[in-house]
């Protein structure tokens, strides 16, 4: 296996090693926020890597959504397995809970 140049770091690496750890500690906001800055400071590199740094703006904010949604599921009370029941003949569709 061939070792990674001595050199410095490109731009691009830092930004997205930087967004990961972010992501990797529960920071979304603040993951978000620098990517954002930046898309603000890096306009003239080109429209692929600003559509990448939009695509991850948008991959932190959905982490957010995702890890809250764990939250809200203990709010409601009972925890557990939740799955889709309903009717096979009709439009008919509840939600329930294994074991309940």
């Amino acid at each position: 296996m061939s070792e990674p140049p001595a050199g410095p770091v490109p731009v691009e690496q830092a930004v997205l090693e930087t967004f990961f750890s972010q992501l990797g500690v529960c920071s979304h906001d603040r993951a978000k926020d620098y990517v954002e800055r930046e898309k603000e400071s890096s306009r003239s590199a080109g429209p692929s890597w600003t559509g990448i740094l939009a695509a991850l703006a948008h991959l932190a904010a959905a982490e957010k959504a995702y890890h809250s949604m764990g939250f809200l599921g203990q709010k409601l009370g009972k925890g557990g397995n939740w799955v889709r029941g309903g009717n096979e003949g009709g439009n008919s569709v509840r939600w329930g809970q294994w074991g309940v």
